[in-house]
């Protein structure tokens, strides 16, 4: 049949209707993203050029900001808004003016300045930030100069030589000073052997690398004015510029010098501390391994900042394989905090991923996290600047008042805003411990500390190389107190999981956990759990029967215990945690322990997007002592097998996510009234599990889509039997056949609560098929002895026609989107 002019009108008018139904199904109109009345607050981004590394900070920043304006900012009166400038660009705009100059000249409106550049560039614009009284958040330079309470720095490395020192001297040296007795001991009949010598400390620097600013007119680093707060000597001191690293010259006099210094030292142990770039000091690192390789009875400790080594320098530098177990070497390198991912970061850094290519998964994983935790503290820092006053309303300033002054206002009342994050931190009543800066609450970020010079002040990370062994935590790490506490390594093995019940919100799994802590260092946080219970019971009587030291109160007596100082609170009841090995490691001061874990664990399952959802599924293990008492660390984590064929789910991917809960999120929090707020490490073991379609499609998509299109094709059959039925009581077999189907769907789509993806394509599929029913009744009405049949024919084929366009690009868009149904 030949279309018409207004069937072609019919069929363009039915297909900007399907357009606008998407378009409402997806939701655009929905409350989140109405922006109407709300004031914008323009927050600035800056970096050096434009590029990859540039990309990943803007895009995490705007999927944060579209959160948070989602959630609601200053009680959902504000929203923000992410503009992005570039150096280059600027300087290519403005000349030499400086880089924050420029962006206010190109956007007065800024507000807020999140800046990706360098400590030097960050300098240029020092003047303008404290005259304007801009609030800056630099996320990755380091504190060059005095910003005042303007700036906050979430990625200086100015606290680096401080941090190591500390760990040099409580973890490295041997204590050569004893306590003496009370009271003199008896002679002994045999002689005491004699105390263990000092270990040698020689220290490796660049020349003007690195120096401290107090100390004008004198060349001396950071590290040696750090070192010497500590009396701890500096016996050997080399030098070399920076520029030589490849100079055979300069090379073989650094060689001869340390291997002269190494020579003086005798059987002593040697602490190197290299201050370096990568380029010296992964040269360096290979001409010790090569030392302690031709020389088995020496013990050679190298120490420094995550930048002064690079695998890939050392493997082509390096003369010989020294992969050896039985070398006494071994390289500590201090990193960033928080080199895991968090439960909150890697699902941002998923998305990331997910949404804007696979591109950025060439960073490695404790590189990303960095950057993608600091892009989420910075979001949370300008919220959470932006919460206690209000920005809309201005009318009651007075006629005077304008978009200028109100914007200078903003930028004075969050730099305010941010000195109060450096302000001196009250310790608890009697207690030692004074911090120097403070700490801020940034929700699933948990506690983030500040010095007074406004630069991010956490527990740095540790990591521990040895020869033919994959890097790990080291078991001694330092709190943000630079204090020295017991790493628990985590090991999970031979993981499975058994089953998914979205439904009920739980998983069967099983695997084998091993923890590796320092023996002494678990005693000494034994015995500082006793004294913190101590203070707790003269706050708060309890009762005198309690449970393990771990847990006065009995409140983790449901939860079993690994290794004395882990829970695992999301396991339901009927789980087993077993001790299958235990190994006490006396030369390395070493606990080792062995668990089989089995049961049914907690998660939380939505079923919004059946039968297209992924899930993130896992087991948590809880720290029952404070952060500043003990960390958590992922040793490994191996899956060996997992039955997505059996049971209807396809592994993605497994992680060890490390979080840190505030101490109203743990069960002791409770257990006295503490006036220092207190966090807890928790390790998730997190795998993302996809739905497998064949079963969805068999016994959904498939069923739904065929009623569908035979309740089409009858409306092209005419007035015509086929196989002896009217059209009519074929369209009532269609619409029985729908009846008869949705008892069986009741049954066959898991339910979390709320309504599902598939049940859009049935909703629109049972409306079409009783819609066609009344079609076929309503065409065969008009095909009586006074209407032209020819004409009833055309109208019959606009419609089937129409709802045939209608049904397929629906079909596809819910085939190929999962976000139509909202959650």
């Amino acid at each position: 049949m030949k279309c018409s002019r207004k069937t072609l009108l019919f069929l363009f008018a039915t297909v900007l209707s399907v357009g606008a139904l998407v378009w409402i199904l997806s939701g655009t109109f929905s409350q989140g993203n109405r922006f109407g009345g709300k004031r914008e607050i323009e927050v600035a981004l800056l970096g050096r050029a434009k590029g990859h590394f540039m990309d990943l900070h803007s895009i995490c920043l705007q999927l944060l900001f579209d959160e948070l304006n989602h959630r609601g900012i200053n009680g959902g009166a504000s929203r923000l808004v992410l503009r992005s400038f570039d150096l280059r660009t600027l300087q290519g705009n403005h000349g030499d003016t400086p880089p924050y100059e420029a962006i206010l000249r190109e956007n007065p409106n800024i507000s807020v300045i999140l800046d990706n550049t360098w400590g030097s560039d960050l300098q240029k614009s020092r003047d303008v930030i404290l005259k304007k009284r801009i609030p800056v958040i630099s996320l990755n330079a380091d504190r060059t100069a005095d910003f005042g309470s303007s700036v906050l720095f979430l990625g200086s490395q100015n606290m680096v030589p401080s941090k190591i020192a500390s760990f040099i001297d409580q973890a490295l040296l041997a204590k050569t000073a004893p306590t003496p007795p009370t009271e003199a001991p008896p002679l002994p009949l045999v002689p005491p052997s004699p105390p263990p010598s000092r270990p040698m400390l020689l220290f490796l620097t660049e020349e003007g690398y690195g120096l401290d600013p107090s100390q004008s007119g004198n060349p001396v680093s950071l590290y040696e004015s750090e070192l010497a707060k500590r009396n701890i000597p500096v016996e050997a001191r080399i030098s070399f510029s920076e520029q030589k690293y490849d100079n055979p010259a300069e090379q073989k006099r650094v060689t001869e010098e340390v291997l002269r210094a190494l020579k003086e030292a005798g059987q002593r142990e040697v602490v190197v501390v290299v201050n370096a770039h990568k380029q010296w000091g992964s040269r360096l690192v290979a001409r010790f391994e090569e030392f302690a390789s031709n020389n088995r009875d020496r013990s050679i400790r190298v120490i420094g900042h995550d930048s002064m080594f690079n695998q890939s320098i050392h493997d082509s530098v390096r003369e010989a394989s020294t992969d050896d177990e039985s070398m006494n070497f071994e390289m500590v390198l201090m990193k960033a905090p928080n080199p895991e991912f968090s439960t909150h970061t890697f699902a941002l850094y998923r998305n990331v991923v997910d949404t804007h290519g696979g591109g950025f998964e060439d960073y490695p994983k404790e590189v990303a996290s960095i950057f993608v935790r600091r892009c989420a503290v910075a979001a949370e820092l300008v919220r959470h600047s932006l919460r206690d006053f209000d920005l809309l309303d201005r009318q009651a300033e007075g006629s005077s008042w304008n978009a200028k002054s109100r914007i200078e206002k903003d930028r004075s009342l969050l730099t305010d805003q941010f000195a109060g994050l450096v302000a001196p931190f009250p310790a608890a009543p009697g207690s030692p411990r004074q911090r120097t800066g403070a700490h801020v609450e940034l929700g699933a970020l948990g506690l983030v500390h500040f010095n007074r010079d406004g630069e991010e002040d956490g527990s740095h990370y540790f990591e521990l190389h040895k020869p033919g062994n994959r890097p790990i935590a080291h078991l001694k790490q330092l709190n943000a107190r630079n204090e020295l506490i017991p790493a628990l390594q985590i090991g999970i093995n031979e993981f499975q999981i058994r089953r998914v019940d979205v439904e009920r919100g739980e998983f069967d799994a099983e695997f084998i956990c091993s923890t590796t802590i320092d023996a002494s260092l678990k005693k000494k946080v034994l015995l500082d759990m006793k004294s913190i219970r101590k203070e707790e019971e003269q706050e708060e009587p309890i009762p005198e029967e309690k449970s393990a030291i771990d847990d006065p109160r009995g409140r983790l007596a449901q939860y079993p215990m690994l290794s004395g100082l882990l829970s695992i609170p999301n396991m339901r009841a009927d789980g087993s945690v077993a001790q299958i090995g235990q190994t006490d490691r006396s030369v390395a001061d070493t606990e080792y322990r062995v668990y089989k874990v089995r049961g049914t664990f907690a998660a939380d399952l939505n079923t919004v997007r059946y039968p297209f959802d992924s899930h993130r599924i896992g087991v948590e293990l809880q720290a029952a002592v404070p952060d500043e008492l003990l960390t958590l660390t992922a040793q490994r984590i191996e899956p060996t097998a997992f039955e997505e064929n059996q049971r209807g789910w396809i592994l993605k991917w497994i992680h060890g996510l490390v979080d840190s809960r505030v101490a109203n999120g743990n069960p002791l929090a409770t257990a006295g009234q503490r006036t220092e707020t207190r966090q807890f490490k928790e390790f998730a073991i997190m795998v993302g599990v996809k739905r497998n379609l064949l079963q969805p499609i068999l016994v959904v998509m498939l069923p739904l889509i065929l009623l569908g299109m035979a309740a089409i094709g009858i409306m092209y059959l005419g007035e015509k039997e086929t196989m002896g039925k009217s059209p009519s009581e074929l369209a009532m077999g269609v619409v029985l056949a729908i009846v008869a189907y949705s008892i069986s769907y009741a049954d066959v789509v898991p339910r979390s609560g709320g309504g599902t993806h598939s049940d859009l394509l049935y909703l629109i599929t049972t409306l079409m098929c009783m819609g066609n029913f009344g079609a076929v009744l309503f065409f065969g009405e008009m095909g009586n002895p006074r209407t032209r049949h020819d004409e009833v024919d055309r109208w019959r084929f606009r419609y089937a026609l129409g709802i045939s366009v209608f049904y397929l690009i629906f079909v596809i868009y819910w085939g190929t989107s999962s976000d139509l149904w909202p959650v």
